[in-house]
């Protein structure tokens, strides 16, 4: 786990070191910004989504290790982050009449991903 972390660390000074030397033309570094904005108003979104959802069927719950109680918006936030980027931990899971509708998102977005992917080859 901590090679990992060290890795991203000389990962993440080199592309710093890279940026400041010149290697990358202002295109790049400006569609590299523009798709990190992008990917983030697109979490935020989604967390949002969820906080609305929850707040207007009122069944639909976010369970935290398995605890109905009321979920933040930094909780929700992390679990829109973590079904983005990856399959999820199953630390928060959906219930309710609003879990699939969140499985729906999830796979619209893999769809997504995986359409993009397909016309780039």
């Amino acid at each position: 786990m901590a090679y990992t972390g060290r890795r991203r660390i000389v990962g993440i000074v080199l592309i710093v070191a890279m940026i400041l030397l010149g290697a990358f033309s202002v295109t790049e570094i400006a569609f590299c910004l523009a798709f990190l904005i992008f990917y983030s108003l697109h979490v935020i979104v989604f967390a949002a989504l969820y906080r609305i959802v929850e707040g207007v069927l009122g069944e639909f719950q976010l369970l935290v290790a398995g605890d109905p109680d009321t979920i933040t918006f930094s909780e929700v936030l992390y679990f829109s982050l973590i079904s983005a980027r990856t399959v999820g931990y199953c630390d928060i899971t959906p219930m309710g009449p609003g879990a699939s509708a969140g499985q729906r998102e999830d796979h619209h977005r893999r769809t997504v991903v995986a359409c993009s992917a397909s016309t780039r080859s």
